[in-house]
């Protein structure tokens, strides 16, 4: 996982100098060896990594050559990545006699001495030598800071506001031991902080109330964010409900109309039963053949008679006395007229078999 960077790293000092001292790739014994040769001598002083220190001397070095770097801000820089890589190695004696020697030493080169760097090598003790560290950087990104607040860029207020912190911390009074520094032996209050002290506390108190407004801010658009959401969730609570009450009045009113409609169908079923079933039995046996002589006809209008008669028994006896006697009357009506009309008509029907098959379907 991609470790995330801090706020300091992500800040111009870093950017434009400490990181660069750190991933310096130009070996000053390849491009630095006469200018630095004095330096060599002080290995001893420089911890656990001379030749990074050397290197990063030699980077330094290069640009003021190349015209990359016209300020003494870069051997301000360089100073003060030093002395952070020597805190920690040193304890504060060791750590202050050897910061002024190499910084002393460094600055007696043509070139940093030509740029004003030799303003800046102070004996001073890590605490205090860290407190000013951290002003000079801050000088050096308020710009930076201020542009990331004003203008809502993505920023980690809790990060912000420890960094914030840090530096009303190392601007306390007295803390960076320059309220009656004037001796030459006191370069950085007499070279920096006389002209930038002022600024760099009104400054710091300019970003902490930017990053108060900017909490504010943030705080109100996640209540309002939060009062949304919690809407939102509303709504859709809401059309769930209604829509399970709709689906459980739907399907009442399905079960209500299905109760009915059986309840019709289980009634209306033995009438029907009783209407169609006699005419549904006369209707197959006189469909079932369309030939055969008189005597066939005959056969089987006598067995017509018959099996009309028998269904037209086994349905009345279904129903209750009143049915049944109203049942028979119509039934016994409507054969007495049939035999009738059958034997009237016999002398007619024997003419063909397709006319006696007509005269069949046209009295059904």
């Amino acid at each position: 996982m991609e470790e995330v960077p801090t706020l300091e790293e992500t800040l111009p000092s870093y950017q434009d100098y400490y990181n660069m001292f750190e991933e310096n790739v130009d070996a000053y014994r390849d491009q630095c060896n006469a200018q630095l040769s004095g330096l060599e001598t002080l290995n001893g002083k420089m911890g656990e990594q001379p030749d990074k220190i050397l290197d990063a001397a030699c980077y330094v070095h290069r640009e003021y050559e190349k015209g990359r770097f016209f300020t003494r801000e870069a051997c301000y820089f360089l100073y003060f990545w030093i002395g952070q890589t020597l805190s920690k190695t040193f304890q504060d004696d060791n750590f202050k006699n050897n910061l002024s020697e190499i910084c002393t030493k460094m600055m007696e080169i043509n070139i940093f001495k030509t740029h004003g760097c030799k303003d800046i090598c102070d004996k001073v003790d890590k605490d205090l030598f860290l407190k000013r560290k951290t002003l000079f950087d801050f000088w050096y990104d308020y710009g930076a800071i201020r542009t990331l607040l004003e203008h809502n860029a993505p920023l980690d207020v809790d990060k912000c506001g420890n960094y914030l912190q840090n530096v009303e911390a190392a601007n306390s009074p007295g803390a960076v031991n320059c309220a009656g520094g004037t001796g030459p032996s006191d370069k950085y209050c007499q070279n920096f902080w006389r002209g930038n002290g002022n600024s760099i506390s009104l400054n710091l108190k300019k970003l902490q109330s930017k990053l108060k407004s900017v909490q504010e801010r943030m705080d109100q658009e996640k209540e309002a964010a939060s009062a949304r959401a919690h809407e939102a969730e509303t709504k859709l609570r809401k059309a769930k409900d209604e829509a399970i009450s709709q689906a459980v009045r739907s399907a009442t009113t399905t079960s209500s109309l299905s109760s009915i409609f059986g309840t019709l169908a289980t009634i209306g079923a033995p009438f029907l039963l009783y209407k169609y079933k006699p005419w549904f039995s006369l209707f197959r046996n006189h469909s079932s053949g369309n030939g055969g002589g008189r005597r066939s006809n005959r056969r089987k209008k006598r067995s017509t008679g018959r099996i009309f008669d028998a269904s037209t028994e086994d349905t009345l006896t279904e129903y209750t006395t009143d049915n049944f006697t109203i049942g028979v009357s119509r039934e016994n009506s409507t054969l007495r007229s049939r035999a009738e009309h059958t034997r009237q008509s016999r002398g007619r029907t024997n003419n063909t078999s397709s006319h006696r098959n007509n005269v069949g379907y046209g009295r059904m």
